[in-house]
């Protein structure tokens, strides 16, 4: 997750010399930068967008536009969370609760350094009958099927 990015265009001016277009290093901030404790910005290079030499307007609404159909700044519709057997090990005591977490359980999701906690559901399970053990487990929300997405023209 990141609060914004530092667009740029890569390309070449007329006489075949890299050249490197900025807003000045300014970033570009997402709708729900006042959401987290601190700013998080990445680089992005919009030379694929933009196949010309932008303006700084262009630059600009190229970078909105990105930052808008990728929704950076979101918390993750669903988290997928792998596991190992060592829930008995006294390292991991700590996590020995996910072991015992049931579909449609509601948990808590948090990261500290992030600032960011909400609620989720157990959405999807693997287990593993065999071995008596998750190997897998999705929190957040239910993906929508194929057919919930089409839609009539």
């Amino acid at each position: 997750m990141f609060t914004g990015i530092v667009p740029f265009w890569k390309g070449q001016d007329d006489w075949g010399e890299d050249e490197v277009i900025t807003l000045d290093g300014e970033a570009i901030f997402g709708e729900n930068r006042q959401d987290y404790p601190f700013d998080m910005v990445i680089p992005v290079d919009l030379s694929g967008e933009l196949p010309d030499e932008p303006t700084d307007s262009e630059l600009l609404e190229a970078a909105k536009a990105y930052l808008k159909q990728n929704l950076l700044d979101k918390i993750p519709s669903s988290i997928d969370i792998s596991f190992i057997h060592m829930w008995q090990t006294e390292e991991y005591a700590s996590v020995a609760t996910l072991q015992r977490l049931r579909l449609c359980d509601t948990v808590s999701v948090s990261h500290e350094l992030l600032g960011i906690s909400y609620k989720a559901k157990v959405v999807a399970v693997t287990y593993d009958v065999l071995l008596e053990r998750y190997e897998k487990m999705t929190i957040g929300e239910t993906r929508s099927s194929l057919s919930e997405g089409m839609t009539c023209v």
